[in-house]
């Protein structure tokens, strides 16, 4: 009896475990820009989400945005700061924090203001006089890719780049 209950157990654990989660990953996007961020989500080409984070946000707290997402990865095109992203990926696996600071800190990329704990990323990238640019890639506030030591997993869960 015992031994069943225990292996009833575990396939249930197995079972549990497994399952795609049914609920939806939590999008938090933190507005300091002044204007608009401008976020487009697509799932294999089709487009799932066309999110607006205003500074004033659509919750409680002032500049803050929250969006309910299906988990799932997506390519993304952001727009701040009379920028626009070119490429990019969102991966929401579990809840993702984007914090975009004012259109003239963006600019600043090597300050501590953004070093951040694990799900807590500030996307970089400005319109200088006509250039747009992104952060060099490389170290932890690298734009696109930057990756660890065996090249297989991502630090970040926003990819993006925006080439000139």
């Amino acid at each position: 009896m015992n031994k069943r209950l225990i292996i009833f157990g575990v396939l249930l654990a197995a079972l549990l475990l497994s399952a795609v989660s049914p609920w939806p990953a939590t999008l938090r996007i933190w507005n300091f820009t002044g204007d608009n961020v401008y976020l487009t989500l697509k799932y294999r080409g089709v487009q799932k989400y066309f999110l607006t984070a205003t500074p004033q946000g659509n919750s409680d707290t002032y500049y803050l945005s929250v969006f309910d997402i299906t988990r799932l990865t997506y390519s993304a095109q952001v727009t701040a700061c009379s920028t626009t992203t070119t490429w990019g990926r969102l991966r929401m696996a579990s809840n993702v924090r984007l914090t975009f600071t004012s259109c003239e800190a963006m600019k600043q990329y090597w300050t501590p203001k953004y070093w951040g704990e694990p799900t807590m990323e500030k996307p970089n990238f400005w319109n200088w006089n006509g250039d747009e640019s992104v952060p060099p890639n490389m170290g932890w506030w690298g734009s696109l890719s930057y990756k660890d030591l065996a090249g297989t997993k991502s630090a970040f869960r926003f990819l993006y780049d925006v080439v000139p």
